[in-house]
């Protein structure tokens, strides 16, 4: 069983990685490319972060996580507040590193880091978390026994 969970967890570990390894490349690419027009960096890690977004969402959903669980009309309340989250983390590691004499080249990789690092614990603990329905077979067993 032990083994069981240990393969479970590595493999979303990996699917994580894939989806949120071509998330990080948009983030990036789109952070660094606004970067070089001018834009403020925090303006840049928010516009990346929001390019993200569908490639996040449909990934995660879909490929790394089971797409059955939590199918009730909460999960996108619950991803909606997840990114809200993972967007304060990303600003706040854009002020931080930005107030150093730090590239920002380096500094979106810090950002790149942290949304990785915050979406991870999120998703697999929170928002994709298997969604279980009260258990009718004790009410069912004590309404057997009770007659």
């Amino acid at each position: 069983m032990l083994k069981a969970i240990r393969w479970l967890s590595a493999q979303s570990w990996l699917r994580y990685s894939l989806v949120g390894g071509l998330s990080s490349l948009v983030l990036f690419a789109v952070s660094n490319v606004l970067e070089m027009l001018g834009l403020p960096p925090q303006a840049c890690t928010a516009w990346g972060w929001l390019a993200t977004l569908p490639v996040s969402y449909f990934g995660q959903r879909y490929f790394t996580f089971d797409p059955k669980v939590r199918l009730h009309p909460l999960h996108l309340l619950f991803y909606g507040i997840a990114m809200l989250l993972i967007l304060a983390g990303n600003q706040l590691a854009t002020w931080a590193l930005s107030m150093t004499d730090i590239p920002f080249l380096f500094v979106s990789l810090g950002v790149v880091l942290t949304v990785t690092l915050l979406g991870f614990t999120l998703f697999r603990n929170w928002v994709f978390k298997p969604y279980r329905q009260p258990d009718k077979t004790l009410e069912k067993t004590e309404k057997t026994v009770g007659q």
